[in-house]
């Protein structure tokens, strides 16, 4: 069976996944963006098929090839979903939501099977919860020296981000900051040593980043229950996490040695990083890997 995932390839981040998630039966295609991008808009709003062609990518001339055909929220539309279905209607279309979204998915159910990340979000919306998956990059070494990263684009978390970067440093703990500034916003100041960046860092230079560092801080949005990048790099990485999400107790490589729950943790946070990192089992990681979702989204 052959199957085409369409996906963003915007940013490093997009564009690092896409590289390792292509293979002998799995296809990558992206939408192209940038140019023409308000005609792009108009035309996916009114559904025009014909023009709208224009920007998808060489795989549009196969996709009668395809059997399964998953696409990522980043790319999704309603346009490219009918359109699919006008050209290829044996195939099976699957939409996978790599974030919250802020659309109405049951638009989308009678055309496609959707699956969420988040457990909670999939329950609300009746639709189908599948684990995180990550493909890590292979590292010569892991760095385990004592100390707190982040890497991230705001998306309201500047507050938190400095309350965190205070506690920190009122116990004495390095830590390396980097957030990308929200255009839209106009509240930030250079305190705290937060570094303020204007655009977003190459994925595979954030990954040597976080090396450095023995934890790695994530910042749930609110409502969020479902595993972030941040907790897959520190499953795979072998770093400590500190996180706001208090659904993390409730996973199975969850070991309190490794995790620390912002607001809830009753200890001291330089205590937390001086506990010995338990190792993850093997088997528990293979549940996030790529080849078992991948699997699984086929079913």
């Amino acid at each position: 069976m052959k199957t085409l995932i369409i996906k963003s390839n915007e940013d490093s981040f997009e564009r690092y996944f896409s590289r390792h998630m292509k293979n002998n039966n799995v296809d990558i295609g992206t939408i192209k963006k940038g140019k023409f991008e308000f005609f792009r808009r108009v035309i996916n709003k009114l559904q025009i098929f014909p023009l709208y062609t224009f920007w998808l990518g060489n795989w549009k001339k196969s996709i009668k090839e395809y059997d399964n055909i998953v696409i990522f929220d980043r790319v999704l539309s309603l346009t490219l979903v009918k359109w699919i279905i006008f050209v290829n209607r044996t195939c099976n279309i699957k939409i996978w939501l790599w974030n919250i979204p802020n659309f109405d998915v049951n638009l989308y159910k009678k055309y496609a099977t959707i699956y969420c990340f988040d457990k909670k979000y999939a329950a609300d919306n009746n639709i189908n919860f599948l684990e995180q998956f990550y493909i890590p990059k292979p590292l010569s070494s892991i760095n385990k020296k004592d100390g707190v990263v982040y890497v991230g684009y705001d998306k309201n978390r500047y507050k938190i981000l400095k309350k965190v970067a205070q506690q920190l440093h009122k116990n004495n703990i390095s830590y390396n900051f980097t957030l990308q500034k929200d255009a839209q916003k106009s509240y930030y100041s250079a305190n705290y040593g937060i570094k303020l960046v204007d655009r977003p860092i190459d994925y595979e230079k954030v990954i040597d980043i976080s090396n450095a560092y023995s934890a790695i801080l994530e910042l749930n949005i609110s409502g969020q229950t479902g595993l972030t990048l941040r907790t897959m790099e520190a499953l795979f990485y072998g770093k400590k996490l500190i996180t706001n999400n208090e659904n993390i107790r409730n996973f199975p490589f969850y070991n309190e040695n490794n995790f620390y729950i912002l607001g809830k943790d009753k200890r001291n946070i330089k205590a937390f990083l001086k506990e010995e990192y338990q190792e993850i089992n093997s088997e528990l990681l293979s549940e996030y890997t790529y080849k078992k979702w991948i699997n699984d989204i086929l079913k």
